[in-house]
């Protein structure tokens, strides 16, 4: 359930992807860090890691709202070539590939500075965000975990029919 993580940490992000994705994920990319054509030297590849107690799932559906950004985003993104089916239900994703980088200034201040974006294997971004598969409303009126939470449940239809309802 993503729709209130306004992101984070890429580290994380990539830990989290690294789970999902299973050990046969490891080592591949997992996204890329794209600088403009005066900044090509600082491109970076960040790859799937081994993780410990890897899930290597093949389903996976993400509850995402407005609020879905950033490393979230790209937890979406850098999994959507490797698992065979990645699906959203909830709203369309806020769209924000911006990688920042800090840097200090007169040993006072610290800058956080919008200075690449992020791309996944097959060099796509996510500036449009990511239209749900299926729309669907949050129900505040309900617990995140009650199974009948509208996005809740129907991420629990699809995950044991493989369709949504109503399609």
């Amino acid at each position: 359930d993503h729709r209130n993580s306004s992101g984070g940490p890429v580290s994380v992000g990539k830990k989290l992807a690294s789970y999902i994705a299973g050990s046969s994920a490891t080592g591949s990319v997992f996204a890329k860090s794209v600088y403009n054509d005066k900044n090509q030297n600082s491109n970076k590849t960040l790859l799937f890691e081994n993780t410990d107690y890897p899930l290597a799932v093949s389903k996976l559906v993400v509850i995402t709202s407005r609020s879905t950004a950033g490393a979230t985003e790209m937890v979406m993104n850098g999994l959507y070539p490797i698992i065979n089916t990645v699906v959203s239900v909830g709203d369309t994703t806020q769209g924000a590939p911006e990688l920042m980088d800090g840097r200090s200034c007169l040993k006072k201040y610290y800058f956080w500075l919008v200075t690449a974006k992020a791309v996944n294997s097959l060099d796509k971004d996510f500036y449009d965000g990511f239209p749900p598969d299926k729309r669907e409303i949050d129900d505040i009126s309900r617990a995140f975990d009650d199974r009948q939470e509208k996005c809740l449940k129907e991420a629990i239809q699809y995950l044991e029919t493989g369709q949504f309802s109503g399609k």
